[in-house]
């Protein structure tokens, strides 16, 4: 029997939760199959989220490791990128706009973000009826709550762990999602998903849009997103997210499946099939 490779995980640990960041401590171990997962390792895989970046690199210490992996990763920008040294193997990234972006440093290819592996282990609800709004991770779900409740929708928590987030999604007909994992793990399932932004496209910037195209186009879908007002902690009883609230909720419950999105089976598959065939061999 061959000898297990040691490993630690680097991913971006948000305080609050993050579904689409939190996924890599699931994936990568039931995908790894020749690789044995240790907090003491000199090796780091950086998977499943845009930590191709040098203020993620240098808060997390990933220099200290000997040797790094990448798979699937994207950029935050096409600015910030680290140093790419011979301690980096990159198998893939995650999309056309990460492979522009280090393109100074290294000739690499993508496939798509390694998330859509979900689709090996979590199926679409048989019982879908469900339309699921699905908020950026660091916004007030207190107010996007109460729009979900107006609606009738069901508000899906990425702060929630995967298990639960996934069982919740998959009985969605569709979603609306600011979290551009919200919308991957849907197009995973094969669930229509609309994007739109809110607190996400404030918080982020330019990252917001960068790290959606790289997506995107790696899955060569052609889409728009909706935007809407920012909704304030600060305002959260106040007459101002009482109209924004309204607003926000007439326009939503006006959305049906024909404003969706979703890739192509072909392209799906295709890409499934790759990033089973490529992480295989590692």
């Amino acid at each position: 029997m061959a000898k297990l490779i040691d490993t630690s995980i680097g991913h971006f640990k948000s305080k609050t939760g993050n579904v689409g960041d939190d996924l890599n401590l699931w994936l990568w171990p039931k995908i790894l199959k020749n690789y044995k997962f240790s907090i003491n390792s000199t090796t780091v895989i950086l998977g499943v989220g845009s930590i191709l970046d040098s203020n993620f690199i240098n808060n997390n210490k990933i220099n200290s490791f000997s040797k790094k992996i990448v798979i699937g990763s994207g950029a935050r920008g096409s600015a910030g990128i680290p140093v790419l040294d011979d301690s980096w193997e990159i198998v893939f990234v995650r999309g056309p706009k990460t492979v522009s972006a280090i393109s100074n440093q290294r000739s690499v290819s993508c496939i798509t973000d390694p998330a859509y592996l979900i689709s090996d282990f979590f199926k679409k609800s048989k019982v879908a009826g469900k339309i699921g709004l699905i908020p950026y991770f660091l916004s007030n779900e207190y107010m996007w709550q109460n729009i979900a409740n107006s609606c009738g929708f069901t508000l899906i928590s990425p702060r929630n762990n995967l298990e639960v987030f996934i069982k919740e999604l998959s009985e969605c007909q569709f979603v609306i999602t600011e979290a551009m994992h919200g919308a991957i793990f849907a197009d995973a399932l094969r669930i229509p998903w609309i994007p739109y932004s809110s607190f996400s496209g404030f918080h982020e910037g330019d990252t917001h849009s960068f790290k959606w195209a790289d997506w995107t186009e790696s899955m060569n879908i052609e889409c728009s997103e909706l935007t809407f007002p920012i909704m304030w902690d600060a305002e959260s009883k106040g007459i101002k997210t009482w109209v924004k609230s309204k607003y926000i909720a007439q326009s939503l419950s006006k959305l049906t499946i024909s404003s969706c999105f979703l890739s192509d089976d072909l392209i799906y598959k295709d890409k499934i099939e790759n990033l089973r065939y490529t992480i295989s061999k590692l």
